[in-house]
């Protein structure tokens, strides 16, 4: 099975070769989203009248489907391609002795600190992140006459129109 890559000891030899029909579909249906459905099919017995497989060849089955999910988790981290530069600034974030929190990065913008907000913003945390009082980022930015940090979160599409609880 060409999918397998990385996970070629999982490759189901007992069930290729008592079943090799259901291998070919498990091939057909390998990078589908009907594959869990075919899965959980061969795994559990619906209907109540099947005599089911052989121990050794529903391990195989079984390992099959982990080893799916596992393969797209894999590939789901492989291209996410900001996750390094996410955990990075988290990274920093927490070496300045903040946490990766809304009312954190609105003391970043109070500090006029352009480069926390960024840090802030390349963690992942959105722009318009609000307090408990309903005010975001750049709402504390202005209040504070921070026009650097105002900026910044502007730049990053900071809503302008935004409104607190008072309106």
């Amino acid at each position: 099975m060409v999918g397998l890559r990385g996970f070629e000891n999982n490759y189901p030899y007992g069930l290729g070769e008592k079943f090799a029909r259901i291998v070919e579909k498990i091939a057909e249906l390998w990078d589908t989203p009907e594959i869990d459905s075919y899965f959980t099919e061969l795994l559990i017995d619906s209907r109540g009248n099947r005599a089911g497989f052989p121990p050794e060849i529903a391990r195989e089955i079984f390992l099959l489907s982990i080893t799916h999910d596992e393969i797209l988790k894999k590939r789901s981290e492989e291209t996410d391609v900001w996750a390094e530069e996410r955990k990075a600034a988290q990274r920093a974030i927490d070496e300045l002795k903040m946490k990766f929190l809304p009312s954190h990065m609105l003391k970043a913008a109070e500090s006029n600190d352009p480069a926390r907000v960024m840090l802030f913003i390349k963690a992942g945390m959105a722009v318009d992140a609000r307090d408990e009082n309903e005010w975001t980022p750049l709402m504390v930015a202005a209040f504070h006459g921070n026009e650097v940090v105002a900026r910044v979160l502007i730049g990053h599409g900071a809503n302008m129109h935004a409104r607190d609880r008072g309106g």
